[in-house]
C-alpha cells in the first residue's frame, strides 16, 4: 500500500512538472514561430500583419510561409529597397501592401494571383514593377505614391488584356467586313469606293461597339469577386 502510494506521488509530481515545463517552453515556441531574421532583414507577424524590415535588397525564401493564409496586410519598414521575386506568389489573403520610404523595386511575380489585393502605397522613390509582379491581382484598385500623389486604377492588367483582345478582334471584324461588303455590293448593284463602304458598315458603328465593350468590361471587373466568392 504505502509502494502504491509512493508511486502515484512520483506520477503526480512527473506529470506537474512536465505541465510546468510546456507552460515555460510555450511562449519561447510561439515568439519563434512569428517572427525571424533572414540576411539582412528580420520579420514579424501578428494580427494579421506581416512587417519586414532592414536594410537593402530581400533575399530570396518565404520565412514566413505558415501564415500564407492568414496575411492580409504587409507592410515593410527601414531601408528595404527590393521585394524579392516570387516573395508573396499565391498569397490569396493579403488585401494592403504598404511599401514604406525606400523601396524601389518589386520584383518578378512577387505578388503574382495575390487575388484579394486592393491597395498598394508606394514611396515617390519607387522606380521598377517587375514582370508579372501583380499579375491577376483583380481587385487592385488604388495606387498611393508618397504623400501628394494617388492613382486610382479602373481595371486589373488582366482586363486590359482583354480590352486590348475585344479592339484587336473589333478591328479584324471591320477589316473582313468592309472587304465582303464591297465585294458583295460591285457585283449587285455596282461599284462603290472604299470611304463609301466605311461610311456605310464601319463609321456608324465605332461608337455603339466601343460603348458595348467598356460596359463589359466594367461588368467583367465588377461581378468577378462576386463569382469567386
Amino acid at each position: 500500500m504505502k509502494g502504491e502510494i509512493t508511486m502515484a506521488k512520483r506520477l503526480f509530481t512527473g506529470i506537474l512538472a512536465g505541465i510546468l515545463l510546456l507552460m515555460l517552453i510555450a511562449p519561447a515556441v510561439s515568439a519563434a514561430e512569428t517572427s525571424g531574421t533572414w540576411g539582412n532583414h528580420t520579420w514579424s507577424y501578428d494580427n494579421f500583419t506581416l512587417t519586414i524590415t532592414g536594410e537593402g535588397d530581400m533575399e530570396p525564401g518565404q520565412p514566413w510561409a505558415a501564415f500564407k493564409d492568414t496575411i492580409e496586410h504587409v507592410v515593410f519598414t527601414g531601408g528595404v529597397t527590393k521585394v524579392a521575386d516570387g516573395a508573396f506568389e499565391d498569397y490569396d489573403a493579403i488585401e494592403t501592401i504598404d511599401c514604406g520610404d525606400s523601396m524601389r523595386e518589386i520584383g518578378k511575380r512577387a505578388f503574382y494571383d495575390c487575388n484579394d489585393i486592393t491597395e498598394l502605397r508606394m514611396p515617390e522613390s519607387f522606380r521598377i514593377f517587375g514582370p508579372e509582379s501583380f499579375r491577376n491581382c483583380d481587385l487592385l484598385s488604388r495606387i498611393i505614391f508618397g504623400a501628394r500623389v494617388s492613382m486610382i486604377v479602373g481595371v486589373s492588367s488582366s482586363l486590359c488584356s482583354m480590352l486590348f483582345g475585344m479592339i484587336i478582334g473589333l478591328l479584324v471584324c471591320y477589316c473582313f467586313g468592309t472587304m465582303w461588303f464591297m465585294w458583295i455590293y460591285n457585283r449587285t448593284q455596282g461599284t462603290i469606293s472604299l470611304m463609301g463602304t466605311l461610311s456605310a458598315c464601319v463609321f456608324p458603328f465605332i461608337l455603339p461597339d466601343l460603348i458595348k465593350m467598356a460596359v463589359s468590361i466594367l461588368l467583367i471587373n465588377r461581378l468577378r469577386p462576386v463569382i469567386k466568392q
